[in-house]
């Protein structure tokens, strides 16, 4: 074989690898979103179940293109040692209530973008507090709460792939009901993976 034929072979070995390489790819980082989607619908009902058990309203906190996301109970006092009765709940030194719970969503999988829908703040409790309700979804970053009657903020939260893939988690305030919508394409893709994945990142995903 001559040193041309070689070069040939081992182009085409690369392409043929790369087309692979996508073809696998790009199902897994699909499942990855799925999997981030029912994750963040767990941890929703778990906050509900946790703030209807203990009397205590909590808090869901996430940021804009992060993967990480906290529950813990929400103070609405700046940081107060304690406040009781606003929320139908008591935090308090003598209240034993658990720490802050961290999480993290599958790898590449963030949060895209969010929506607090304050004309819905499902508690009377909140809405007679006096609080400003814009402050639960601004300048990219949103906490969702979960009130001890069961109820919660109405809010939308849409996690995205590195493809490109993003999904809308939806919670319903009234009833605490999630829905997990249907995948769909935003035409944004990440910086590394636009480069590895092509011309093919304007075809369709799976």
């Amino acid at each position: 074989m001559t040193l041309l034929e070689i070069i040939l072979v081992l182009t085409l070995m690369c392409v043929l690898g790369s087309m692979a390489y996508i073809t696998v790819m790009r199902p897994m980082a699909s499942q990855r979103l799925d999997t981030a989607a029912d994750q963040i619908r767990a941890e929703w009902l778990r906050a509900r179940n946790r703030a209807m058990s203990r009397g205590v309203t909590y808090a869901f906190r996430c940021s804009q293109e992060s993967g990480v996301y906290t529950v813990e109970p929400y103070d609405d006092a700046s940081d107060n040692a304690g406040w009781t009765g606003s929320f139908g709940g008591t935090n308090s030194p003598g209240n034993a209530i658990s720490a802050a719970i961290q999480g993290q969503l599958p790898d590449q999988i963030t949060v895209h973008d969010g929506t607090i829908l304050a004309d819905e703040l499902a508690s009377a409790d909140f809405a007679e507090s006096g609080l400003a309700a814009e402050g639960f979804g601004t300048q990219g970053s949103w906490t969702i709460l979960f009130f001890p009657d069961g109820t919660a903020t109405s809010a939308v939260i849409t996690l995205r792939n590195e493809y490109g893939r993003a999904v809308d988690v939806s919670l319903r305030g009234l009833t605490g009901a999630v829905l997990v919508g249907e995948a769909y394409p935003t035409g944004t893709v990440t910086a590394g993976t636009a480069a590895s994945d092509g011309a093919s990142a304007a075809g369709g995903v799976p």
